[in-house]
């Protein structure tokens, strides 16, 4: 395994000035490592140990070394290292959260390590398209050569085609578009895929699902043209502000605020005062592109409606103004009796766009396999 430049650094920029002049201690190799003089000295010997595949040496020492040394840096790296090596990057997490105890501050190196961890092992082939998918392209992102090439085989697997179109890979947009028309079911899912890409080669082939006969479709298709930026739909959006359809009127309303048009505003009011939580919900997503002080107290309320699935979705919009809270929400949803509603708050902490390192490391202990990938995919964003 290598190690991430970035921890690299971290770890040497922690050692001290003479560290790399001394030699490890001579030993029997066969034998436990022995006491050393200091803390340059037992790095090295430490490191030594993972090198020879001797993690839980190296995990032991690491430990006596963090009892007399709690805030090296150089001794969590190695710490750190020892316990992802020997159990994986949940060992990992718990190993630095333990190191971490009270303190404010997060260390980037040790939270981006913990991340390549976690996605290491969702790459493997082993894992869900989605989830593999969704880990390479971070790596690949991260430089790593062998992960891009890998990616070009999953781009025939739908799921993962849809994920990587949504992270903006174009090949895979060129995927989706080619079989959009004969798209079957899951086609509301592919047109969120397009509207998540940023590509202008993506508005015309949805823009064109406006008039579908089916509602979930033309839904689907009118926030993806809003996240498209797609000031050429400005005017069939403004058709379906008078849809027989009130979810799809708040997703074209919506779309034509994110585009800079405000037709739709007066509809979304009103729906923000109906006594429907679900209803108010619509309303505030769509308002999201324009959040005022009435916006964001219609969010908090609806962050303790009775309704699960409505406070997953305030939890989502509240995120950029009250992270504790909004995490606070899926975390104790994502622990629901109902497996769905458990399923759908780890999917929602996966779409929140967070930079606070210590939320960001909460998440990266999610049960939820797509939500931990995605999280370390925003700390590699974040810390690069």
């Amino acid at each position: 395994m290598t190690i991430d430049k970035y921890l690299l650094a971290f770890i040497l920029a922690s050692l001290p000035v003479h560290a790399a002049q001394q030699k490890p201690p001579a030993r029997d190799q066969s034998q436990r490592p022995v006491a050393a003089g200091n803390e340059a000295t037992e790095l090295a010997n430490g490191w030594q140990l993972l090198a020879q595949g001797r993690t839980a040496d190296a995990a032991t020492l690491a430990a006596r070394m963090i009892a007399t040394n709690p805030r090296s840096g150089a001794v969590l790296g190695l710490a750190l290292e020892a316990a992802i090596r020997a159990s994986g990057a949940a060992a990992g997490l718990a190993a630095y959260e333990k190191w971490l105890g009270q303190r404010a501050l997060e260390e980037p190196a040790a939270v981006r390590r913990i991340a390549e961890a976690i996605l290491d092992e969702a790459a493997a082939p082993s894992s869900d398209a989605a989830v593999r998918a969704t880990a390479l392209h971070a790596l690949a992102r991260a430089g790593r050569a062998r992960a891009a090439a890998e990616l070009d085989a999953l781009r025939s697997i739908p799921a993962a085609a849809r994920v990587m179109a949504a992270l903006g890979d174009e090949a895979a947009v060129e995927v989706l578009l080619a079989g959009f028309d004969t798209a079957p079911v899951g086609g509301v899912a592919v047109i969120e895929a397009l509207g998540s890409s940023g590509r202008p080669a993506a508005v015309g082939p949805v823009a064109a699902r406006l008039d579908s006969e089916r509602s979930e479709v033309r839904a689907a298709a009118a926030e993806a043209l809003g996240r498209l930026n797609a000031t050429s739909a400005v005017e069939p959006l403004k058709g379906l502000l008078s849809d027989r359809n009130m979810y799809v009127r708040a997703r074209a309303a919506g779309a034509l605020l994110r585009i800079g048009q405000n037709d739709g505003v007066p509809v979304l009011r009103e729906m923000a005062t109906d006594t429907s939580a679900p209803v108010r919900l619509l309303a505030a997503e769509a308002l999201a592109a324009q959040p005022d002080d009435a916006w964001r107290s219609l969010v908090r309320e609806l962050a303790g409606a009775p309704d699960p699935e409505v406070q997953i979705g305030a939890a989502k919009l509240l995120m950029a103004y009250d992270p504790a809270a909004a995490i606070g929400v899926i975390e104790a949803l994502e622990k629901h009796e109902n497996p769905v509603i458990r399923e759908l708050a780890g999917r929602a902490g996966g779409d929140i766009g967070i930079t606070d390192l210590a939320v960001l490391r909460r998440l990266l202990g999610s049960d939820h396999s797509l939500q931990r990938v995605r999280t370390a995919a925003r700390v590699f964003d974040v810390t690069r």
